[in-house]
Parts: structure tokens; sequence; C-alpha cells
């Protein structure tokens, strides 16, 4: 289990890396070692002996665990994970505003937001831990890894719960941009709901019969050649919901992986040994503005960015920043 919040943990963050935790259930294990074998089937036992006799894994108290020590239930272990060849993503982090609460950052494509999975020093999140003053960083929200775009982080871990919650119960306006095909007879703007689930078998979702659980509001910027630029509003927060809809109305985002529209073979890049593409015109989606209000102490703050982005058709975006009190 991997920590983004750095409350009460015996060991600090390391090279922009925070410690994961992993707790000990009740259970038959004679010895730690027997309990973490078990527990991480996908790393080698040698592995684990190993950074057991260099002490790397601790206690509640930082105190080293020994490859001998006897199984004790109900409490946590602490260690670094590690990610053994980790493929280096070629984009830079742009800081858009930064006060003494939040901090508001451009995420380049492809950089996941926070450590998981196969990723873990090439985040967001773990690069910006490295600078003077940010060790204790925390998202508020999260972006996909393709996705690029606005994104906010607390600095002050006091309001940090705060700011989470307004993501949460989504007081916080989301705009995106995605370009996508253009197909006659659709008109705009238009608000798009459906009912959304999981697919049986695989990990995106699909539109099914029922109750409407998802609205987006998807607006037409502009028309170029067979290929349009939206505007996306979502009203509600379902996982894959843009790209569901949009690809339930025969306009799949270009390049998306999920929806597997991906036949400009042209314009593929190959990162970290995968197929993940683009088009020249634009990238998969750009959340383009973000606005949140935020209480503290009976202030009220509001944050507006205003992103855009250089892409190949040569339009040159714009950033700017303000931070009021309201």
């Amino acid at each position: 289990m991997a920590i983004t919040s750095l409350d009460t943990t015996p060991l600090p963050v390391r090279q922009g890396v925070a410690p994961s935790r992993v707790h000990l259930p009740q259970g038959p294990w004679p010895t730690l070692i027997d309990f973490l074998i078990e527990r991480f089937p996908f790393t080698a036992p040698q592995v684990i002996r190993e950074r057991l006799a260099r002490g790397e894994i601790v206690d509640q108290d930082g105190v080293s665990q020994t490859a001998d020590t006897t199984y004790q239930p109900n409490q946590w272990l602490w260690y670094y994970r590690e990610v053994p060849d980790e493929a280096i993503v070629p984009f830079e982090i742009d800081i858009l505003y930064r006060d003494e609460r939040i901090l508001v950052i451009d995420k380049p494509h492809f950089l996941a937001s926070i450590p998981g999975g196969r990723y873990l020093r090439e985040t967001a999140l773990t690069r910006l831990r490295q600078q003077p003053g940010l060790t204790q960083l925390s998202p508020a929200h999260r972006l996909d890894r393709e996705t690029a775009g606005v994104m906010l982080l607390t600095l002050d871990p006091s309001c940090r719960g705060a700011y989470q919650s307004l993501f949460q119960s989504r007081e916080v306006q989301k705009i995106y941009e995605a370009v996508a095909p253009w197909r006659d007879g659709l008109e705009f703007p238009r608000m798009h709901e459906s009912c959304l689930a999981p697919k049986a078998t695989h990990f995106t979702m699909q539109e099914v019969p029922g109750e409407p659980n998802s609205r987006t509001l998807i607006e037409l910027l502009r028309r170029m050649g067979d290929l349009a630029l939206y505007q996306l509003s979502p009203v509600t927060g379902r996982k894959h919901q843009l790209r569901v809809h949009l690809s339930s109305l025969g306009i799949p985002i270009c390049n998306d992986l999920f929806t597997r529209n991906c036949s400009r073979q042209r314009h593929l890049t190959i990162l970290t040994g995968r197929c993940s593409c683009w088009h020249d015109a634009s990238h998969l989606l750009i959340p383009t503005q973000g606005k949140s209000v935020c209480s503290k102490a009976g202030e009220r703050w509001q944050w507006r960015c205003n992103l855009s982005l250089r892409c190949s058709l040569g339009r040159t975006m714009v950033c700017q920043v303000s931070a009021c009190q309201v």
C-alpha cells in the first residue's frame, strides 16, 4: 500500500518516494519471512531476504525486522517500494501557481499522478517531492497517466482534507478538450447522459440500459477537416466517462487506447515498451480550466487556471493563473 500523505510514518520521504506499508493479519505464519513470501508472490524470496538483511523493512517504531522475526499480527510494517528498470518520461512539469497552501501544476502526458504499479519515481508526486520544501506535498485529485493538464496539490497538511473534499463533492468545475472525428448529423452543444457499468472481462466501462448515472456537456469548438476539437464538461465523475460518451456517439477520442481508436500509425509513439499514440492536432485529453473554492479558518479562497498547450497545429496557448480571496 503506497502512502501519499505523511502524517505518522516511521520512515521519511527518500528521494521523493514516500514509504509504503503492509498490514500483518491474523494467520498461521511462524516467522515474518513466511508471511512476506506468501504476501508478495511476484517478488523473489531471495530479494525479500536481502531487504530484511539490509534492515529495509521496519515496524511502526522504526525497528528493523529480520527473516527469523516471530510473526506478530495486527501491526503494520513499513518499507520503500522498488520498481526496477522504470522508464523515463521525457517531459517536464510546469508549475502554474504556488502559495503557502497549494501548488498548481501542468502535468504532462504519460506521467502518472502518483506512484502505483510499475510507476514509482516517474510520477508527478515523486518528482515534485524531490524539490526543497515539498516533502509534505499531497494530491487533491488525480489525472490519468495519458491526460495532461491542471492538477492541484496541497502544501499545508492542515488544509489537505478541505481541498480533497471539494473534488470528492464535485464542487470543482472541470473542463476538458479532446480531438475526435467529425460526424455529420450530430448537433452541438448537447448533454449526453447514460448508465455506465464496468465490462465483465475488461478494465474499461460501457453504456448499459438503465437509469442514467453519468452526464457530460459536449460542445464543438471548431472543425478541422475530418476531425474536430470538442470541449467536454462532465457533470458527473464516472470512470472513463468522457471516453465512453464520445465513443457511444461514434466520435471516439483520437488515439485513445481504451477505445482502440489508433488507426493513424504514423503518429505512434513508443514509450515504456508500450504503444501510446497521439494525433498531431492535439493530445488525448487536455484539462483547460479549473475552479476551486476552499474554506479554512473562515476564509474562502478561489483559484482559477486557464491552461492551453502548444501543439503542432501552430496555435500558441497562454497560461494565466490567479488566486484571490473572495
